[in-house]
């Protein structure tokens, strides 16, 4: 057991090291393939590690213990008092790690298209500029549904998303989210965009009286040769014909 503990141990500390130089470099050379949650392995990479440990002495502890009926009755308390104090010293960490993370990661966010993100893949200038324009930027931390409870028009901005969204919740919040003075913007080069709009196509089927300009390109991508730009897989928009979507205020 103790060689099964040290092995783990150690392979659980170089995996997660591994693992983060892999992101790192990952970021730098396709930000937009990379996926959220691989920055989350070495975080439970290095909890394995430590359970790992704990686990090594504790069967160290019980290793080195006398056999004699004292000693194993002493042995029990002991590893009892063991299991307490590593349980312990766990939720200590857990409890003091929304403390730390600003210590550790210097109060910076570097997630891809963060309003908080000051770096080439943020938006914080562009939540700058709307604010400069007189409106009130908000950031949505949890559902979606969130939004249902701001009693305004919104302009919901979905920047890149790689979310999975639930038709089973998202297709009711649609419904009601079109059937107010709201507007969907979804800035996307990847992610789950098309498992959204259909979603959205979904939403004004079962309910007839919204209506929802949506163009899908589900064979290939939307050329522009007129765009002169180095790839004419990047539309510009330079002029709006007169549509009701563009003259909403």
């Amino acid at each position: 057991k103790g060689i099964i503990f040290t092995f783990f141990t150690i392979y659980f500390i170089i995996f997660g090291i591994i693992i983060s130089e892999f992101s790192v470099s990952f970021q730098k050379i396709s930000p937009e393939d990379f996926p959220v949650f691989i920055t989350y392995i070495p975080l439970l990479c290095y909890i394995g590690a430590l359970f790992c440990g704990i686990g090594f002495l504790i069967f160290i502890r019980n290793a080195t213990a006398q056999k004699s009926r004292q000693t194993q009755s002493r042995k029990k308390i002991k590893s009892g008092s063991i299991y307490k104090q590593a349980l312990f010293i766990i939720i200590f960490i857990f409890a003091f790690i929304p403390i730390l993370s600003p210590i550790i990661d210097q109060g910076k966010n570097t997630q891809h298209f963060s309003v908080y993100n000051d770096r080439w893949n943020g938006c914080s200038d562009l939540k700058q500029i709307i604010e400069k324009e007189g409106y009130e930027v908000m950031t949505v931390q949890s559902s979606l549904s969130a939004t249902e409870r701001l009693d305004k028009s919104i302009l919901l901005i979905l920047m890149g998303p790689n979310q999975f969204y639930d038709p089973i919740f998202e297709v009711p919040y649609f419904i009601n989210f079109f059937n107010g003075t709201n507007s969907l913007f979804i800035c996307h080069d990847h992610g789950s965009t098309s498992t959204l709009l259909w979603e959205i196509m979904i939403a004004s089927i079962f309910a007839p009286e919204i209506q929802v300009p949506v163009t899908i390109f589900p064979n290939g991508i939307l050329r522009d040769n007129l765009s002169y730009d180095t790839t004419p897989e990047f539309p510009v928009i330079q002029s709006f014909n007169s549509h009701p979507t563009t003259e909403t205020p």
